[in-house]
């Protein structure tokens, strides 16, 4: 099963960029839910903060580990199962995404030093290099459940 990426939708909310993008994956054999590149108004080159929402119970077949990806062209990807098309994989950190949970992550690119987890994880991401586009993903160590997933990112600047 091919994942379902809605476009980003992006809006100012009190000078504020807010975009939010939805994927569903759930095929045996998915581990990636990635969203499509980043939105053009996102700047790459300033700081931001990442919100991951699901209804489902990410962890319950293994760990689940959040990825971002810089991208170099228009045309960028991250299939269910990991193949890259036009990226590269900038950071990650293992994280525990349940039900009704959000895992947020503040990035700022560029800045020597690390990116901190904010909730449900520890503290260690890498500096994110700033990248024409990003992807952002969720990876399961095992199978997603046969019945559909459904992974929110909003992303604030």
């Amino acid at each position: 099963m091919a994942l379902t990426q809605s476009d980003w939708t992006v809006k100012t909310v009190n000078d504020k960029l807010v975009a939010s993008c939805s994927v569903i994956g759930g095929a045996a054999g998915d581990r990636y839910i990635s969203t499509k590149i980043s939105p053009k108004e996102l700047d790459t080159t300033k700081p931001f903060t990442v919100s991951i929402t699901t209804g489902e119970n990410m962890t319950a077949a293994g760990t689940t580990t959040t990825k971002v990806f810089g991208c170099y062209e228009t045309t960028a990807s991250v299939g269910s199962t990991g193949t890259l098309t036009n990226c590269i994989l900038v950071a990650s950190n293992t994280n525990d995404i349940d039900a009704g949970a959000t895992s947020v992550i503040n990035i700022l690119p560029g800045v020597a030093g690390n990116i901190t987890q904010v909730t449900n994880a520890s503290p260690g991401w890498s500096v994110v290099p700033s990248a024409p586009y990003l992807i952002f993903s969720t990876f399961g160590s095992a199978d997603l459940a046969a019945a559909p997933a459904t992974v929110t990112f909003v992303v604030y600047q």
